[in-house]
This record gives structure tokens, C-alpha cells and sequence, in this order.
């Protein structure tokens, strides 16, 4: 648990998907993470179960159909200085075995965040393997100073990370991600936000624009 927090918490290559492409930034980032830890129950809980067994048949689908085909993808980064870019190009899924993570390599040079979402990896990594096994499970994951919340809705989950202040010993939120996962595990849209150090937000929006046959 501790390796899949560390590498949640990473603040180099952000994984993204394409979500509000407007360059909105999220105010609360900063500001004192507000949030009641409870455990997971009714319609968030279902919302739970179904998003992870989705992303968990996805990696199974991925692995079997989609290795060595291409995508294309799509990144949109607008920066701490309020400017915005975009690119489109093309990644081939590989995984080096079965245990290893899915991860795309692309065939220009561009730089993004190259693994694929899934129940086991990434965003919702912290928890799935939990909610998949029918286990009680709190919407908040504590780590030394690392907090992660999770908010299910229908087809979507918020993802808030804070850490904690030293000083005011509140826990401060640094970075949101916002995904929409389909039916068959897909993330259609993905914003990350993050917070950056002139106060502004670092927004990074990356989308398949195409999945092979």
C-alpha cells in the first residue's frame, strides 16, 4: 500500500484524460482539504464496484486484444502561466509480462504520462483491489502526511490529494483527478489538476482519440 501511495504521490508524469478542456482552474486547490472520512455504502459504494470491476475487465481485455496496436492520443496542457497547447499523436499499449503495468510508447517525441488506468494502477489503484474483494472500504486512504478521498458518482470518481502542513497540521490539497470510466473500462475523460508553486493550477487533460480494432 505504501509503494502504490508513493507512486500516487509522485509529482513527475501525471497520467490525464480529456475532461473540461477550458483551462478552469480548481480553487480549493491550496486551501484545507474538506472532507468527511466515512465508510463507502448505497449508490457510492454500487458506483464503486462497478467502475473498478470495469477497469479490472479492461486490463484483462487490454492485455489479451490490445498489445502492440496503436493509439491515438490527444494531450492538452495549460501551464502555471495560463497557456495552453495541444498535440495529437499516435502510442503503441505494451506490457512487459502479466504482473507489469500497461503502458504506451509513443512514436514521436512528446512527453506524457505513458500507463493506462486501471483497477490495479493508477488513479483508483489505492482502493479497487479493496472495493473488487468485497471488503469494507473508507473513501479516504491515510499515509503519514498523504491523504487520498475518493467521491463516486454515477460513471465517474473524484480524487482528492492533500498533504499535510507542518505547521497548521491541516491537510492542504495539492492536485484533483476527475475521470469518466465506460462500460468497458475505458476513461473517456480525465482531468488532473495540480496545484503549482505561483499559485496558479497546472491543468493536464489527455484523451484516446481512437482505439484500434
Amino acid at each position: 500500500m505504501l509503494l502504490i501511495l508513493s507512486l500516487l504521490f509522485c509529482g513527475c508524469h501525471i497520467q490525464t484524460r480529456q475532461g473540461n478542456t477550458s483551462g478552469k482552474s480548481d480553487t480549493t486547490l491550496g486551501q484545507e482539504l474538506k472532507s468527511t472520512e466515512a465508510i463507502l455504502s448505497g449508490s457510492a459504494l454500487n458506483t464503486a464496484k462497478l467502475l473498478c470491476q470495469n477497469l479490472n475487465q479492461k486490463d484483462v481485455s487490454f492485455r489479451q486484444n490490445m498489445l502492440g496496436k496503436k493509439f491515438r492520443m490527444r494531450l492538452i496542457n495549460t501551464n502555471c502561466s495560463s497557456e495552453t497547447n495541444s498535440v495529437d499523436f499516435d502510442a503503441v499499449l505494451d506490457s512487459i509480462d502479466v504482473n507489469s503495468p500497461l503502458s504506451y510508447a509513443a512514436t514521436s517525441v512528446v512527453s506524457f504520462y505513458n500507463f493506462e488506468d486501471t483497477h490495479n494502477q493508477g488513479a483508483v489503484s489505492a482502493i479497487c483491489p479493496a472495493v473488487i474483494s468485497g471488503d469494507v472500504v473508507s473513501n479516504t486512504v491515510n499515509s503519514g502526511s498523504n491523504k487520498i478521498v475518493f467521491t463516486f458518482t454515477t460513471n465517474k470518481v473524484k480524487v482528492e490529494y492533500a498533504t499535510k502542513n507542518g505547521v497548521t497540521l491541516k491537510y492542504l490539497k495539492d492536485k484533483t483527478v476527475e475521470m469518466q470510466i465506460s462500460a468497458s473500462g475505458v476513461v473517456s475523460n480525465r482531468t488532473e489538476t495540480l496545484l503549482c508553486n505561483n499559485g496558479a493550477s497546472l491543468i493536464m487533460n489527455q484523451s484516446i482519440l481512437s482505439i484500434p480494432n
